[in-house]
């Protein structure tokens, strides 16, 4: 499908029904766009000339109780940005600007839970400095105004929340173990976990949901040919991880990628392309539990790159850009919607 006004998506995000996407619209020059659906097949595009982002890069967009937050981050020389603008609105189609913090920051995507919206972040790159960097806590009770915490003894490669709790993956993706910190007061006060995760074993996204924490992983059972594997907690402290593997002829198509959460379980999409000439399948793989997970094809999909997903009301958003086994052929962006029974 077409979103009305955006070239490349960032992100979408849903309040009581209505959703809000965001992402940019150019080539040679990217500006900011956004749009909103009652029912994710029609959309509108939403006017933002007032906010002078016609040279930035899309940041996030967030949903809660009092509305959406947007973040845009305005491009100002070859390897720098400028301070990120901070945009609010209560219906998802009129906006207006948001008090950011002190700090310029770059941040994940917020999520909103008892304490407002919350997200981590890190100092704004400047020329020649790169992330990550000494960690920041974001807040806003209202979407409108946002504070900053720094932390300086942490960095994130990973985070969720189950509204209150926050939970922080470091060394993610290493041969170094993984560390899991969690605090309870918005970052004032840290608790170290030790050894959460069995010897071998390599841990990437973490997501919230249905009562437990749930972080994609790999485990080196065998000498360079680690096994997916999963890793679920109810709290952050004590974890359970199993190895998870495709059956038939899906075998060795089951890594995860990134997960969102459903009504009923949880969901993955992952790329998979085994010989240089042949399509690219995109895997779909679901979860009830988190721990135990069954894969197939979503055919409609071969030959796209996802670069994000997300689960809404209206269905499972999935976009990115095409690929081709001709490395001549000129990728083009995509949105898909995928309406698959839940587990």
């Amino acid at each position: 499908m077409e979103i009305s006004g955006i070239d490349w998506m960032t992100g979408i995000a849903e309040r009581d029904g209505r959703l809000v996407a965001l992402g940019t619209i150019g080539e040679d020059q990217l500006g900011i766009a956004m749009a909103f659906s009652d029912d994710g097949q029609v959309w509108t595009a939403i006017d933002l000339a007032a906010f002078d982002l016609d040279a930035a890069a899309a940041g996030s967009v967030s949903g809660g109780e009092p509305g959406f937050a947007a973040i845009a981050y305005p491009i100002s020389g070859t390897l720098s940005y400028g301070p990120p603008v901070y945009l609010f609105s209560a219906d998802g189609e009129t906006w207006e600007a948001a008090t950011p913090p002190a700090d310029c920051t770059f941040s994940w995507p917020a999520v909103f839970g008892q304490l407002g919206f919350v997200t981590l972040g890190f100092l704004c790159r400047g020329e020649g400095s790169y992330p990550p960097g000494p960690l920041h806590v974001l807040t806003s009770v209202d979407g409108r105004a946002w504070t900053s915490r720094l932390d300086p003894e942490r960095t994130a490669d990973g985070w969720a929340t189950d509204g209150r709790r926050l939970v922080l993956l470091t060394n993610t993706g290493s041969i170094e173990p993984a560390s899991v910190w969690l605090t309870d007061d918005l970052g004032t006060t840290w608790r170290y976990v030790e050894t959460p995760f069995p010897p071998d074993v390599a841990v990437y996204d973490l997501i919230w949901g249905h009562d437990r924490y749930v972080a994609t992983a790999s485990w080196l059972i065998r000498e360079g040919d680690p096994d997916s594997a999963i890793c679920v907690s109810a709290d952050g402290m004590s974890w359970q991880c199993e190895v998870i593997a495709a059956t038939g002829d899906l075998a060795h198509r089951d890594n995860l990628g990134g997960t969102a959460v459903t009504p009923t379980g949880f969901i993955s999409l992952s790329a998979s392309s085994f010989g240089e000439f042949n399509p690219i399948e995109m895997i779909m793989a679901r979860s009830i539990d988190g721990l135990t997970w069954s894969f197939e094809r979503v055919r409609e999909m071969e030959n796209l790159q996802q670069h994000g997903f997300v689960w809404t009301s209206h269905g499972l958003f999935a976009w990115g850009e095409t690929t081709s086994v001709n490395p001549e052929d000129i990728s083009q962006p995509f949105i898909e919607v995928h309406r698959a029974p839940l587990p």
